[in-house]
């Protein structure tokens, strides 16, 4: 082999085994770029599990808690309808009230108006059985007949 050929072919494997160091340089590097990109991989099903979780947590809250707030609203309902009913009741018994005509006040002007003549004419202390609260009217005493007649 002639020198020149020996130093062309010495040439050759030098550059050729520079373009194979580069070459294996890269294949690391795309390796561990891999690598790299596997472990973000699992980073993120990580992270993603872990959210999914959490999203699993707040959906049952939020569940629970607008089972809560239907619950309350029903029992706010029903606090409303039992109120509405005690105003209506009230408003009934005003009512009666305003248009008894023997209420409290009436029944006491009456017995103490009409007291004053039974008292002299019976004996009567004025008290005829009524309280007052019964929303009846007081039975009169009786009057004794002109005629004698028993």
């Amino acid at each position: 082999m002639v020198p020149r050929a020996r130093l062309a072919l010495s040439r050759a494997a030098r550059v050729t085994g520079r373009r194979l160091r580069v070459l294996v340089a890269e294949a690391e590097e795309q390796r561990l770029q891999g690598e790299r990109y596997r472990l973000q991989a699992r980073a993120s099903e990580a992270s993603g599990r872990l959210l999914a979780a959490q999203v699993a947590a707040v959906a049952a809250g939020t569940a629970q808690a607008l089972a809560q707030g239907h619950h309350l609203r029903r029992q706010l309902e029903d606090i409303g309808d039992g109120a509405a009913a005690t105003a209506r009741d009230v408003a009934v018994l005003r009512a009666r009230l305003r248009c008894d005509p023997m209420n409290l006040s009436r029944t006491v002007r009456r017995m103490l108006r009409d007291g004053d003549d039974d008292s002299e004419d019976s004996g009567d202390s004025g008290d005829s059985g009524d309280s007052g609260d019964s929303g009846t009217p007081p039975v009169p005493p009786a009057e004794p007949s002109p005629a004698g007649t028993p």
